[in-house]
C-alpha cells in the first residue's frame, strides 16, 4: 500500500489478532506496526546474509510520516550498498560504553600486580585525578584538543598552587 497519513490513520487490527504489520509499496522494508494495545510504530525490516533484521524508526505519534519515510529510504540506500545499519547501531551503542573512566579502572587494575606500589599510586593518580574530567567520554571520541586543554588546566593549577615541599624520610 502507498503510505499517506490518511490511509495510516485508518488502518485497524483484524479482530482477535495481537498485532499486525503493513508495509509501504515505495520503500522496500519500511513498515507501521499496530500492537493490540494500539500503539504504532515504523518500522524498517531487512535481510543481511541469511539474517533477518529490524530496526524500530520510532513512534508514529512522535515521527510524522515523511521524516520516518526519509529515514527508511537513508537506511534503503545503505543496505543497497553492503552496510548494516542494525550492526552499526549496535556497535556504536558499545562503542559509547568504553569510556575513559571504565578503560582506566580495567587498565589500572590489570596492571596493579606488575608495577612496584609508588608507580601504581603515581599511575592511579594520573588517571583518577587528572584525568577524571574526561572519565564520561567514550575512549574514541577524545580529542587531542580535548588533552591538551586538560593538560594546559593542570599545569595552570600546579603553576597557581606554587612549589611542592619536597618529600621528607622519617
Amino acid at each position: 500500500m502507498q503510505f499517506t497519513v490518511k490511509k495510516i490513520a485508518d488502518l485497524k487490527l483484524d479482530a482477535g489478532t495481537k498485532d499486525g504489520v503493513w508495509w509501504d509499496d515505495e520503500i522496500k522494508g519500511f513498515g507501521i506496526r499496530i500492537r493490540e494495545g494500539g500503539s504504532r510504530t515504523w518500522i524498517y525490516r531487512y535481510r543481511k546474509g541469511s539474517n533477518q533484521r529490524n530496526m524500530k524508526l520510532g513512534s508514529v505519534a512522535a515521527v510524522p510520516l515523511s521524516v520516518a519515510r526519509k529515514n527508511a529510504g537513508d537506511l534503503e540506500a545503505k543496505v543497497r550498498l553492503g552496510g548494516d545499519p542494525a550492526m552499526d547501531k549496535l556497535a556504536a551503542r558499545q562503542e559509547a560504553d568504553n569510556t575513559l573512566g571504565l578503560l582506566a579502572a580495567q587498565y589500572l587494575e590489570a596492571r596493579k600486580s606488575k608495577w612496584r606500589p609508588n608507580s601504581y599510586t603515581e599511575f592511579d593518580r594520573h588517571l583518577n585525578k587528572y584525568a577524571q574530567p574526561l572519565h564520561r567520554f567514550p575512549i574514541s571520541s577524545i580529542s587531542q584538543r580535548q588533552i591538551v586543554d586538560l593538560l594546559d588546566d593542570i599545569t595552570k593549577k600546579n603553576q597557581q598552587s606554587g612549589p611542592r615541599e619536597p618529600l621528607r624520610s622519617v
